[in-house]
Formats: C-alpha cells, sequence, structure tokens
C-alpha cells in the first residue's frame, strides 16, 4: 500500500511541478510600444553547424511597429549564471528603419545552460535626432 501511495504522489508531482531546464515555448514575441521582438529556432541545422546537443540556434527578428527610425542597433547579449558580465553574441545596425520593417539577426549558436538572452536596441527618432533605448529580457531556461 505504501508503494502504491509514494507511485501515485511521484506521478502527481511529475505532472505538476515544471522542469526546471524546461526552455522557454518558441517562437517567443515580445512587444512594446515601438518594437516587436520574436525569437525562434533557427531553420539552420545546427547539428552541423556546432557540437550536438550543447547548442541551440537562435534567430531574433526586431520590426519596427511605428514610424520610421534612424540609426537603428539591435545589440543581444547572453546572460550565464555565475558572471558578473554579459556577452555579446550579435550586433545588427540600419541607417534607416520604415515602419513595419525588420532587422534579423540569424544562426546565434547559444550554449544551452544560458539562462536569458538580453536584447539592447538603440536608435534615434527622424524627428528631433534624440537617442532612445528599449530593452527586452529574453528568457531562455525556465526559472526556479
Amino acid at each position: 500500500m505504501k508503494r502504491y501511495i509514494y507511485f501515485i504522489s511521484s506521478l502527481m508531482m511529475l505532472f505538476l511541478y515544471p522542469n526546471d531546464g524546461m526552455a522557454a515555448e518558441l517562437p517567443l514575441t515580445l512587444e512594446e510600444e515601438d518594437w516587436r521582438l520574436i525569437v525562434d529556432t533557427s531553420d539552420a541545422d545546427s547539428d552541423r553547424l556546432c557540437q550536438p546537443g550543447n547548442i541551440d540556434m537562435y534567430e531574433l527578428k526586431l520590426e519596427n511597429t511605428s514610424g520610421n527610425k534612424k540609426d537603428v542597433r539591435m545589440h543581444a547579449f547572453r546572460q550565464e549564471g555565475g558572471k558578473h558580465r554579459d556577452d555579446g553574441v550579435a550586433t545588427e545596425e540600419a541607417d534607416e528603419l520604415t515602419a513595419n520593417a525588420s532587422l534579423d539577426a540569424r544562426n546565434l549558436p547559444i550554449a544551452q545552460d544560458v539562462e536569458a538572452l538580453d536584447v539592447l536596441i538603440l536608435w534615434q527618432e527622424e524627428v528631433d535626432g534624440q537617442y532612445f533605448k528599449q530593452h527586452f529580457m529574453v528568457p531562455l531556461l525556465a526559472s526556479d
């Protein structure tokens, strides 16, 4: 009887509690007033490009959802546990980005133990030339 209760409780815990190592569901869309960031797995054959099992291939698509922007820069950094700094993985730039246009960063090799991607967007408005900043945090591993 004790084994039966232990077995049933183990099954319930297995299905009710999320797995800590589970990756975020992709494609993931994050949106703010001026920008939409879409994170997905890359179409590239990741087993051919890097060591299978250790690295996942991602792609980022940044869409301009409002008026024209100048001097647009997208920087992506990987956040790893235990580090006090973030390592850059991609930089994309455009002199001008019209409304509904996008910047793409493809085939980004990211180790499976990376907790999150930190995406920073810098741009100027056409009207006054002032610089603006937008920040997106993309979870890759489920939080504890």
